[in-house]
């Protein structure tokens, strides 16, 4: 594993790129393929993060990736219900799929698809149980090739073993032998450390050939790090590919960034436009409305003597 920053230095903090067996990362960041001698080729790009609340961070996220936008963005505790998740539309990105909480606040998953993409959703909602197993699923039709995505969360208070059920269930409604499967996800296990959940955990997705390709910490805290956030693939199936580590500020839990390439299999990508603007309907002006009506204005009130323009 060879640890680089975005502009190519030695820093594990910041970035972090591994890929498996079959292809090696040089010092500049360029990928060497170890088996076949032709360019590799960006084939898909995922990104995933736990944002710890979307509703007022989404401008500021795809700011942050602009401008080679992911193809798609894994969202875990989207803190939205599903009339809301509706409001929020990347003017790149159609929502894919998505789980929301009914009974309890926060938590929650979805996942936003760049609308060059045809895909479906899969429904795994029977599977689901709020704060143990949040998931959503969707499959994409690339080339040549079916790819099932699934994105998941674990409340730190859900019982492990109902989540192990659930996703044992999901992951036998969707496999084929024609799929290649991912999952992301916070499933609130440290995959730094050994543990019996861990062990569970890497018994059901090793029969179905999926393996942990996150070796780095995705929470940092003053007295701590963890790799709760997790990514699992087919390795036998997705030959190249690298990960990254991604710290926007935007949440406690740093991003991961999967990228996936083919020698054989030509996705083509577009050079991506990006306009951040500012949504202007009946809902955002009712919530400016509801904000305006809950400021206190006391710093103007207690300045008399100054103009109140220039206290701002």
């Amino acid at each position: 594993m060879v640890n680089v920053n975005q502009n190519g230095s030695n820093n594990s903090n910041k970035f972090v790129t591994q890929t498996n067996d079959c292809s090696e990362i040089t010092q500049d960041g360029k990928i060497n393929s170890l088996v076949n001698s032709e360019n590799l080729k960006l084939f898909l790009k995922i990104y995933h993060q736990n944002i710890c609340g979307l509703e007022f961070k989404i401008d500021e996220l795809l700011a942050s990736l602009h401008p080679d936008l992911p193809d798609i963005l894994c969202i875990a505790e989207h803190h939205l219900s599903s009339i809301q998740i509706q409001l929020i539309s990347p003017e790149e990105y159609s929502i894919g799929a998505e789980f929301c909480r009914q009974s309890f606040h926060k938590g929650g998953v979805c996942m936003y698809i760049h609308k060059r993409f045809s895909f479906s959703v899969i429904n795994i909602a029977r599977h689901c149980k709020e704060k143990d197993l949040e998931a959503c699923a969707l499959k994409l039709k690339l080339s040549s090739i079916n790819v099932c995505i699934i994105t998941v969360y674990r409340s730190p208070s859900g019982n492990f073993q109902c989540f192990l059920n659930g996703l044992e269930n999901i992951l036998k409604k969707v496999y084929k032998s024609g799929i290649h499967l991912i999952i992301c996800g916070d499933i609130n296990i440290n995959y730094l450390n050994e543990s019996k959940e861990k062990n569970e955990l890497n018994n059901l997705l090793n029969s179905y050939n999926l393996v942990s390709i996150i070796h780095f910490p995705t929470r940092i805290t003053s007295n701590s790090k963890t790799t709760i956030d997790n990514i699992f693939l087919d390795s036998t199936k997705f030959v190249n590919f690298v990960t990254s580590s991604l710290s926007n500020g935007l949440s406690d839990h740093d991003a991961q960034m999967l990228e996936i390439y083919t020698p054989k299999l030509n996705c083509k990508r577009v050079n991506y436009k990006v306009r951040i603007i500012r949504k202007i309907d009946s809902y955002s002006i009712m919530e400016f409305k509801d904000k305006l009506s809950e400021e206190l204005w006391q710093t103007i009130f207690d300045n008399t003597n100054k103009d109140a323009n220039d206290i701002f």
